[in-house]
C-alpha cells in the first residue's frame, strides 16, 4: 500500500489504508483526483479495438473525471486478488465477496457480500 505525495492530510490517508488492509485488501492507494492525458487518446484506443467486448469503456463520462465526480479532491483505489487460496477457500464455505465500499457520508467501510457460491454437485 502506498501513499501519493501530496493527497490530503497524512494521517487521513493512513487511516485509509490502514482500514483498506483491515478488511483484506490486498493494495490501496490515494491520489489526487485530476485529469490525466492518457485520456486524450482514449477515442483511439478504443478505435484500436483495444477495450475488446468491454463496450461500457466507450461511454464519454469516462473521458473525464470531473463529469463522474465533481468536486472530488482525491480518489481511493483499493485491488483484491481473487486468486488466492484463503479466497478460493473462502468461496468454497458458501460465499463470495464481490467487493467492498466506502461509505463517504458515515467514513466506514463494509464488506458488500454478493451471492451465495454456487454447490457444485
Amino acid at each position: 500500500m502506498r501513499q501519493n505525495a501530496g493527497v490530503g492530510d497524512a494521517s487521513t490517508t493512513a487511516w485509509i489504508m490502514a482500514r483498506a488492509r483491515e478488511l483484506g485488501f490486498d493494495l490501496c492507494g490515494v491520489a489526487r483526483a485530476e485529469e490525466f492525458p492518457e485520456l486524450l487518446r482514449m477515442s483511439e484506443w478504443l478505435e484500436l479495438g483495444y477495450a475488446g467486448e468491454m463496450r461500457y469503456l466507450e461511454d464519454s463520462r469516462r473521458r473525464s473525471l470531473e463529469s463522474v465526480l465533481p468536486g472530488a479532491r482525491s480518489i481511493v483505489v483499493c485491488a483484491l486478488n481473487y486468486n488466492t487460496p484463503q479466497r478460493v477457500a473462502a468461496a468454497a464455505g458458501g460465499y463470495e465477496v464481490a467487493a467492498r465500499e466506502f461509505d463517504v457520508t458515515t467514513g466506514l467501510w463494509s464488506a458488500v457480500v454478493a451471492r451465495p457460491v454456487a454447490q457444485v454437485p
